[in-house]
């Protein structure tokens, strides 16, 4: 199977278990449990950035309360995690195939993915999680969280604890 078709049915998944549809008021609204431009973002860049040279594959597990997407290969030589996160400098690993989904319009710019994903979690409480490991990395999406009440009894005292222990190193 190509990439382009597993990325396309990746999406469909997503979309048959992410989202769904309410009416409220006179209008049809899309609701989506997880940020469809951050999961389509992290889909794309785990095929385009990908090594080819090892044998295995991408790996999208969908659960209740998240989406874990973990890519073959760690970053590219001398690139470090702070600068992968800030998106301050972007390494080409496969050109060609990042070149194609540019054309086609998957990707919209180099090296933006994970800023794009961050944005997408901006109002949430609860933010996308990246595990780089010298082997692999994985993008844990999380469902989103707008407000406190949201969360369950024990991830609001989890929440609170970090909030001030935060407010403290701040000080």
């Amino acid at each position: 199977m190509s990439i382009l078709e597993e990325y396309k049915q990746a999406i469909e998944k997503y979309r048959q278990y992410y989202q769904r549809e309410e009416i409220i008021g006179s209008e049809r609204k899309t609701i989506q449990s997880i940020p469809e431009k951050a999961f389509r973002e992290a889909v794309a860049n785990a095929l385009v950035q990908r090594t080819w040279d090892v044998n295995t594959q991408i790996k999208i597990s969908m659960f209740d309360d998240r989406i874990e997407i973990t890519s073959p290969g760690g970053l590219p030589g001398g690139l470090s995690k702070e600068e992968y996160l800030a998106g301050q400098i972007y390494i080409l690993r496969n050109s060609i195939i990042v070149g194609v989904f540019f054309c086609l319009g998957l990707i919209e710019q180099f090296g933006t993915g994970v800023q794009r994903i961050l944005k997408e979690y901006s109002h949430s409480i609860i933010q996308p999680q990246f595990l780089i490991y010298g082997n692999s990395i994985t993008i844990k999406l999380l469902v989103v969280q707008e407000s406190l009440q949201d969360l369950t009894g024990d991830e609001q005292k989890v929440y609170s604890v970090l909030e001030d222990k935060e407010m403290m190193q701040g000080m």
